[in-house]
């Protein structure tokens, strides 16, 4: 078996005011002035989505980059509108790397059997109480 090595390099997270900001820049807002996003279709869109400057997002990408980062991983923020965008390096686990990780999940599944023994007993000396 191979195994991938994922190292998170840098996050970054976009202000949920960016594009807030971007509107009252492309329309020219006032302070007490609303807007509503219309799109091609005649909908408005909500929470689901949130734009970003592209100039913005390369300069993001090109900041993770700096930091060894190969890949991003991009999410949707899920308390306001903006994105989570990680950076990641990624290249194949080395035998220390495989090694520890195979101790790792050994041990995982062994305190995950200790907790369900644990659980088991505590559920037949209920039953015998009863």
């Amino acid at each position: 078996m191979k195994y991938l090595r994922k190292i998170y390099v840098g996050e970054r997270e976009t202000d949920d005011s960016l594009h807030y900001l971007n509107q009252e820049k492309i329309l020219n807002l006032g302070e007490d002035e609303e807007s509503e996003t219309i799109t091609t279709d005649g909908t408005s869109w909500g929470g689901e989505v949130a734009p970003m400057e592209i100039d913005e997002l390369i300069k993001i990408l090109n900041e993770l980059k700096g930091q060894s980062a190969h890949y991003v991983e991009i999410m949707y923020h899920v308390d306001h509108d903006g994105y989570v965008i990680n950076g990641v390096h990624m290249r194949e686990a080395n035998d220390m790397e495989r090694e520890l990780h195979k101790l790792e999940k050994a041990n995982n599944n062994i305190s995950k059997k200790k907790e369900k023994i644990a659980l088991l007993k505590q559920q037949l000396k209920e039953l015998e109480n009863e």
